[in-house]
């Protein structure tokens, strides 16, 4: 009686599935009545020997396809020695995430510095969420401060340009001009601190205080690079190498040179694109069109220059543009006070319109001169236009920009009273 309920089994599923109706779930595994072979194409069969490759996705949720990434290309085209250098970083990177970069190629150049801001620049690649790739790059004279190094050597890679040498002196640190609210202990701290982790692994640890300050270092006799063996990798020893076999080769010069005789001021650091990279600090590149291969599309590079002496030009051509226009406006408001009965009214009132239009241009061009006074600190301990640094020192300096602010301002004062009167007539 068996093979009758089968047959009306199939016949009534049969009938469920001309209608639309699913299938039902295959049974739990059973053993086949006596008589009947195994179902081979049941899901209870022995599995192959090899399992079979994972279904293809399904067509309704493609896999999406991952998007190349951007990579911004900034150029750090000017020495770092003013605070307006770092807003104007950030600025950068806040533009390199809002189009939507995964990684940032970051061109160094220039000679002085300051720890502060190279700090502040390093620490702000940092926490930017960006892959960091730094170059030392500088096409003028292929020489690049130590303030660029020590951003590079924070970064995720860094690169220098063949043919170009960083140089750590302290002539080059540009503590002088900075304004008394730059902590530059703290600052030099911090930033050491953060290379002395970033050399430990290199046992290169004492290049940091070298690198970030080298006024307070003090060495006896030079150094120079061991190359590395075997056993151990490149380091700093105060032996000098041997001299080469060839006849008239020259021995290798110190990377670290002490004091000349006239001057107690610390230490020198001489490195060239191949002492980092034996040293396993930096990659010697020659142009930037091997650098972040694969990482996607490159941006158009930009550059970014915040520059003392650029400051100091403009904050010279806001001074004459007010005085070209405040002048302007004096000769305009040249008729005679108490007003002259054989002159209309009409006349001095015109004169004050026009006067006015003057004046407020010299007030602009002022208020832009306080305004970059403000973003450049720096320039109130340099000497003020028209006025000379010999035996100057920053105090003096300070009093004669503000001294060159306040006059005009004064003199702003003077002349809209007098359009003022004018324009009462």
């Amino acid at each position: 009686m068996a093979r009758p309920r089968r047959v009306l089994a199939c016949s009534l599923l049969a009938l469920a599935l001309s209608a639309g109706a699913q299938p039902p779930a295959d049974p739990a595994p059973t053993t086949p009545p006596a008589g009947e072979p195994p179902a081979t194409d049941s899901p209870a069969s022995t599995p192959p020997a090899h399992p079979s490759p994972a279904p293809p996705a399904s067509d309704d949720k493609p896999t999406a396809k991952p998007k190349a990434a951007r990579v911004y290309h900034l150029r750090l085209d000017t020495d770092m020695d003013c605070v307006a250098l770092v807003p104007a970083f950030r600025d950068h990177l806040r533009d390199a995430a809002d189009k939507k970069c995964a990684a940032i190629i970051l061109e160094l150049s220039g000679d002085r510095w300051r720890p502060d801001i190279a700090r502040d620049l390093a620490f702000a690649l940092r926490e930017s969420g960006l892959r960091t790739i730094a170059v030392l790059n500088d096409p003028r004279d292929h020489r690049v401060g130590a303030g660029a190094l020590a951003i590079g050597l924070l970064a995720d890679e860094l690169f220098i340009e063949r043919g170009t040498f960083v140089l750590a002196a302290p002539a080059h640190i540009a503590t002088d001009f900075a304004p008394d609210s730059a902590d530059l202990e703290r600052a030099t701290r911090e930033l050491s601190g953060a290379l002395h982790v970033a050399l430990a692994p290199r046992a290169l640890e004492s290049l940091a205080w070298m690198i970030v300050d080298p006024t307070r270092e003090s060495l006896d006799k030079p150094l120079y690079l061991a190359p590395a063996t075997a056993t151990s990798p490149a380091a700093l020893t105060s032996t000098p190498p041997a001299r080469p076999n060839q006849s008239g080769g020259k021995p290798p010069a110190p990377i670290v040179r002490p004091p000349a005789a006239s001057d107690n001021r610390g230490v020198s650091v001489e490195l060239s694109a191949d002492d980092l990279h034996r040293l396993g600090l930096a990659t010697p590149v020659r142009g930037l069109s091997s650098l972040a291969p694969g990482a996607g599309t490159r941006l158009a590079p930009v550059a970014l220059r915040a520059s003392l002496d650029d400051a100091r030009a403009k904050a010279a051509e806001q001074l004459a543009a007010a005085d070209r226009a405040m002048a302007s406006a004096d000769k305009t408001l040249g008729l005679d006070w108490p007003r002259d009965p054989n002159v209309s009214r009409d006349a001095y009132q015109k004169a004050a319109a026009g006067a006015v239009r003057e004046l407020d241009s010299a007030a602009a061009a002022l208020a832009s001169f306080e305004s970059l006074l403000a973003e450049y600190p720096e320039l109130t301990r340099t000497p003020a236009p028209g006025q000379t640094s010999v035996a100057g020192k920053p105090s003096g300096y300070a009093t004669r920009w503000k001294r060159e602010a306040q006059s005009r301002a004064d003199d702003l004062t003077k002349l809209r009273e007098k359009a003022r009167l004018f324009a009462s007539q």
